[in-house]
């Protein structure tokens, strides 16, 4: 649950299976998500909205609530290009909705539904696959990995069932959005404003 910035080249250390430590070592990635952890600048749909300043990972207090009123289909999603095969990631949690699916609207409709209420992949469509790591305290790391094909926005639903959009009024918290071109998901890479590439 531990979340740590560390400043441009500076070594970090991985504690996760060694309580000694070692070297973190990852490949050069972007993340081409301009609002990584600001998702009020993200479009809304169908009844979505969001309220920030909730208690996150770790206990930052950066995450933020996503609502629906109830409405099928009810959504946020940013207009972003990537291309090759990516790694769509985000931070959640269950609040009163149990389930969030990471969605990629292209030509193939790359789609992966969490369950928040006990850290499992529901179904994945598309092309798309899913991974789900536990942070601690209820927050999970979501991630949807697929090859785009004209790729016009991602997206995130919320609901209250496996492969369902929406449809329940209710909330999750999120946190740390990232896309990068990549098989898998690396260390969060935060934006505020434009493409941030970690060397």
């Amino acid at each position: 649950g531990l979340i740590e910035e560390v400043g441009s080249g500076e070594p970090r250390i991985d504690f996760l299976d060694n309580a000694n430590g070692a070297l973190l070592l990852e490949p050069s990635r972007s993340n081409v998500l301009p609002y990584s952890s600001d998702f009020s600048q993200w479009s809304t749909a169908s009844g979505a909205s969001v309220v920030g300043n909730k208690l996150g990972v770790g206990g930052s207090n950066d995450a933020f609530e996503f609502f629906s009123d109830g409405t099928s289909s009810t959504r946020l999603f940013y207009t972003v290009s990537i291309t090759g095969e990516s790694s769509y990631s985000l931070f959640a949690k269950k609040n009163t909705l149990d389930y969030i699916s990471l969605y990629a609207n292209d030509d193939n409709n790359a789609r992966v539904w969490f369950n928040l209420d006990n850290g499992t992949l529901g179904n994945q469509e598309g092309g798309g696959t899913g991974v789900i790591e536990d942070y601690g305290n209820g927050w999970y790391r979501c991630t949807l990995k697929w090859t785009p094909s004209n790729l016009v926005n991602v997206r995130i639903y919320n609901s209250n069932e496996n492969d369902v959009f929406g449809g329940t009024a209710g909330s999750v918290y999120i946190q740390y959005a990232q896309l990068e071109a990549g098989s898998y998901a690396t260390s969060y890479i935060p934006t505020s404003g434009s493409s941030v590439t970690r060397v």
